[in-house]
């Protein structure tokens, strides 16, 4: 039985384990676990912040991840550049060429740390299934708990970001759970995005 709450400090081992899982390749996994642990604390710590988890009594089946002001989460990181900076040191030793990757982001999170562009505009930064429980639903579930979070908080919108290439299931996931595509466009380092955005009635 599958029960979808608040995560807890004791979730983010999982949560990490999860989203290095889900998403292996992906930068934010290629930072390392120390990296992806500090980001993960900021958001379960911060008031604004939604992080929950499907367990399934002590085992975390996934995890979805955002926040209900996206300005000040981004504000917060760019406070602690320094802190991930540090958290990313193991990974950079590693692969060295990740560095300019790594200050494009920086660059782009202190871009994203400016005024709201609407209010009551929420952002839904990632949703991880264990490979183990993919196709049992636990990703709708997960999303249908994050939409309602926003509505307990009194957000109006749902906005995320998800590769526009190679990522079709991804794509017509969140179509069909009701997000519109906004627009579509290159980061810093010329990964083509989809933008999304969700109502919330």
């Amino acid at each position: 039985m599958i029960e979808y709450r608040r995560a807890r400090s004791s979730d983010l081992g999982s949560v990490v384990r999860i989203h290095r899982e889900a998403f292996a390749g992906f930068f934010l996994t290629r930072l390392g676990p120390g990296f992806l642990t500090k980001y993960y604390r900021l958001v379960l710590e911060r008031l604004d912040g939604i992080l929950i988890v499907a367990a399934n009594d002590s085992d975390v089946a996934g995890f979805v991840a955002g926040f209900a002001s996206p300005a000040g989460f981004y504000g917060e990181m760019k406070k602690r550049k320094l802190s991930f900076a540090l958290a990313s040191i193991p990974a950079l030793l590693c692969s060295p060429g990740i560095i300019r990757r790594l200050l494009l982001d920086f660059r782009e999170v202190k871009n994203s740390a400016g005024p709201e562009q609407e209010s009551g505009r929420g952002e839904l930064s990632s949703i991880g299934v264990a490979p183990c429980w993919s196709g049992h639903g636990v990703g709708r579930g997960l999303l249908a708990a994050f939409i309602a979070r926003s509505k307990e908080l009194g957000l109006k919108a749902i906005t995320l970001t998800t590769d526009a290439d190679g990522n079709d299931a991804v794509n017509e996931f969140y179509r069909k759970a009701g997000f519109r595509l906004e627009r579509t466009f290159r980061q810093g380092d010329g990964r083509r995005m989809n933008e999304y955005l969700r109502n919330i009635p």
